[in-house]
């Protein structure tokens, strides 16, 4: 039983189809799509469904047991597809494929996960289930499962390969005969719709309606597990895959810089009210809660050479600059908007506004909390209380989004999306506070010395001290809440990550 697991799907007609006949097709459009596991196809089979029916297939999460509800190539139409502009496949980063999987499908105890395999291989190679695993532990269970899959990939195994773990190289070898673009995952809807847009010029549209993406919500941080010996052994097993991807990611690089279509006329005309310096070409959005004290700081130190006198009231102050700028008037220097990571965003609104005492602080929402909802203050409660806290604190926030337009919401619980949607629009680039300083210095240009002095100066954050780590106050239940309350956030937050990790600068991301 498990051999057939590990194996994947049983067999079928699926292992004697010709080259072409592993091509997915549409009967409203002549593109062809040849998928890989764990490279985005769960998205991309929602998407071609949604191209000649409107909308996503209705089983979206699990499009791939629906099989016969999506058209093929015929088998001799190998000439066919060789001739098309729009015949593709999507690559995707080896060490993210390899983390998807472990969290997905072994870790992850989801309805899709490997359940047999996990316990087979905790039993075999000594894999910690503990659901409180710290990152360290996740580390040393990828380290030991790296290992296991480049013996079984070897041959070495009484196992046979699964699809999920399958070199991505040895899965295009099946289709060697066709000419395919190979687009990236990490890039995927920016070089999608350039690959397209002549052929579907409302794929925007279309994409909008299809919600599947099998995304695992990740108990720790990627980065944090991914440690110099795990990537060089994930590297190892991968190479040809590592090859094939960064060839792709290069041209797309450079192609993207020519085809990405411009949407500035959605802006010509128009001007956006952005912080601004008085004395250089440097413009900013502020999102609440994403570093916004900190970059009014830093703007005023670069434009006074001097702190401001009440750092923390900054937001207040004449000092700084406000004004309207269009979209040509924004791309003479440097211009940009933060995101922050949504679950760290949360648990600072949290300790700042609801349970802080300082006079930007909310109290109102602690009273109205304590009134109606049972809500603990006090300066020692336990990490218990404070997810009981944060649990009564996400219900209100969701009720209060749910009723109101995205003006009315509060800013410093409003999805980041709504601020970088328009950042975006005019061209403005994305940042990381987490990476804040080393960012900004990389897109400053001729703008360096002055930023980096007025860095120097020590400009102060908005930190508020957290009596405990956020592994111990995001369970799982409070992580799914935030992780629906701000999905868009956390998409855009993956691909502004991802970009500035791939390339390191901004990437270049479209939105709606």
């Amino acid at each position: 039983m498990l051999r057939r697991i590990f194996s994947g799907a049983p067999k079928s007609d699926a292992s004697q189809r010709t080259p072409s006949e592993r091509m997915l097709t549409t009967r409203s459009y002549p593109l062809y799509y040849f998928a890989i596991t764990k490279c985005g196809s769960t998205y991309l089979k929602n998407l071609l469904y949604a191209l000649d029916h409107g909308d996503g297939h209705h089983d979206g999460d699990d499009v791939h047991r629906n099989d016969a509800d999506f058209l093929r190539a015929g088998p001799d139409d190998t000439a066919k597809i060789n001739a098309s502009p729009y015949a593709f496949t999507v690559l995707r980063d080896p060490v993210q494929r390899f983390m998807s999987l472990y969290f997905d499908k072994i870790y992850g105890d989801g309805p899709n996960a490997f359940h047999d395999i996990r316990l087979k291989l905790a039993a075999d190679i000594g894999l910690d289930m503990n659901r409180a695993l710290d990152v360290s532990g996740h580390t040393e269970n990828c380290l030991k499962f790296i290992q296991w899959l480049e013996s079984n990939l070897n041959g070495e195994t009484e196992y046979e390969v699964n699809p999920h773990w399958r070199r991505q190289s040895s899965r295009l070898q099946r289709v060697k005969t066709l000419d395919l673009t190979h687009l990236t995952l990490e890039g995927l809807d920016n070089q999608l719709e350039a690959l397209l847009a002549p052929l579907v010029p409302d794929l925007r549209a279309v994409a909008r309606k299809v919600v599947a993406r099998n995304r695992t919500l990740r108990p720790v941080a990627t980065s944090a597990v991914v440690t110099p010996e795990l990537q060089a052994r994930i590297h190892r097993v991968y190479a040809s895959d590592l090859r094939n991807w960064e060839k792709a990611r290069a041209y797309w690089q450079q192609r993207l810089h020519s085809v990405v279509p411009e949407v500035a006329s959605a802006t010509t005309g128009k001007r956006l009210k952005v912080l601004a310096s008085a004395r250089h070409p440097i413009h900013y959005l502020p999102t609440a809660k994403a570093g916004c004290t900190y970059v009014r700081n830093i703007f005023h130190n670069l434009d006074h050479g001097e702190t401001y006198d009440s750092p923390l009231q900054i937001q207040t102050s004449d000092r700084l600059t406000s004004s309207y700028r269009t979209r040509a008037e924004l791309a003479e220097g440097p211009s940009f908007f933060v995101m922050r990571d949504p679950f760290e965003r949360f648990l600072s609104i949290y300790f700042d506004k609801v349970l802080g005492e300082g006079p930007t602080a909310f109290p109102w929402i602690r009273r109205r909390l304590e009134k109606g909802r049972g809500f603990h203050n006090g300066p020692d409660l336990t990490a218990e209380q404070h997810r009981f806290n944060l649990n009564r604190f996400l219900g209100y926030v969701e009720f209060r989004n749910a009723r109101q337009s995205e003006v009315g919401m509060n800013g410093h619980w409003r999805p980041q999306i709504h601020v970088a949607r328009t950042a975006l629009a005019f061209g403005m680039k994305p940042l990381m506070l987490e990476e804040l300083d080393r960012q900004l210095l990389s897109i400053a240009g001729p703008l360096e010395p002055a930023l980096r002095a007025a860095m120097a100066l020590r400009p102060e954050r908005n930190a508020v001290p957290r009596p405990y780590a956020s592994a111990e106050l995001l369970g799982p239940r409070i992580r799914n809440r935030i992780s629906a309350l701000y999905a868009a956030d956390i998409d855009l937050y993956d691909r502004v990550k991802t970009g500035w990790a791939t390339d390191g600068k901004p990437p270049k991301i479209m939105l709606d």
